[in-house]
């Protein structure tokens, strides 16, 4: 008899509100050590390039968390893990969706 795989999408919960807040605080205080607020991609635009696209990536999940759209995953609308999203605030998938792009792009 085969076994499925366990994945990590089973473990997945929604962020709690205090979760939110503790990553909108951390993703904020990165900007800050980027460039001084008012942040726009405007103000980005005098960075070097990594420390740019950085800038632009925490706007874009501070945009989403704005939205009610962050955490969620792009691949399989599950929500993306919150120890994920601790390591990696921009992130837009999740473990498995990241691990199944990264198969398809070895084949």
């Amino acid at each position: 008899m085969k076994t499925k795989k366990r994945t990590t999408t089973a473990w997945k919960k929604s962020l709690t509100a205090a979760q939110q807040t503790e990553l909108r605080t951390e993703m904020e205080e990165e900007l800050r050590r980027l460039v001084p607020a008012p942040w726009s991609p405007e103000a980005l635009q005098d960075l070097a390039p990594a420390r740019r696209r950085r800038g632009l990536q925490l706007l874009d999940a501070l945009r989403r968390l704005d939205a009610g759209t962050y955490g969620s995953c792009h691949g399989c609308r599950l929500p993306i893990s919150y120890v994920r999203l601790s390591v990696m605030p921009e992130t837009t998938v999740c473990v498995d969706c990241s691990a199944a792009r990264e198969t398809s792009l070895r084949a």
